[in-house]
């Protein structure tokens, strides 16, 4: 099952389901509507709403900090341009830098996150997720063209209860085309 998030008019309003997570591990019927969801799942709704609200709120404000401590301590994180880091602080560190880099800083979310929450058991889900960022540049100065910007985050669940971000990685759509399908 997959659940689609709606997102408002720019601002972060997260909507997040984890009852489809619950669904696939037994835990909710399929006659569940959210209004008869168990303590326990709109908990772990509530977590991830949290997550993702903190991490769209970081990007967007570019404050790595805001950030920290939302990656697991071996997280994997790739960018759109390849470049890799692992763990919690290296790739908050690579973000202080980023953020801070005038060429990056000059590109802004320029659509509200689409959101996509795939289930893959009980303790993990992936979350693809969407924005256009807009007026960022290359190093040497260039303004890019608005950037369609997708990302593949797996969350996985703490013996807490809570959700940190496993892997993340982040690929552009591009107008050039490979294949044209007949």
């Amino acid at each position: 099952m997959i659940h689609r998030l709606p997102y408002g008019s720019g601002k972060v309003v997260c909507m997040l389901s984890i009852m489809a997570v619950l669904l696939f591990a037994g835990g909710l019927s399929t006659a569940a509507a959210p209004d008869d969801m168990s303590n326990q799942a709109q908990e772990e709704r509530k977590a991830i709403n949290q997550l993702m609200e903190q991490f769209y709120k970081g990007f967007s404000e570019k404050d790595a900090d805001m950030l920290d401590g939302l990656y697991t301590d071996d997280a994997d994180w790739t960018n759109a341009f390849g470049h890799e880091e692992t763990g919690n602080d290296a790739i908050i560190e690579y973000l202080r830098g980023l953020f801070a880099d005038s060429s990056f800083a000059a590109g802004e979310i320029n659509s509200a996150p689409d959101i996509t929450v795939l289930p893959i058991n009980e303790g993990a889900v992936m979350v693809k997720t969407f924005v256009k960022i807009k007026g960022q540049e290359t190093a040497n100065g260039k303004v890019l063209p608005v950037r369609h910007n997708y990302s593949m985050k797996l969350l996985a669940r703490q013996p807490d209860g809570s959700w940190l971000i496993k892997a993340d990685m982040y690929m552009d759509a591009r107008s050039d085309v490979t294949y044209q399908q007949k």
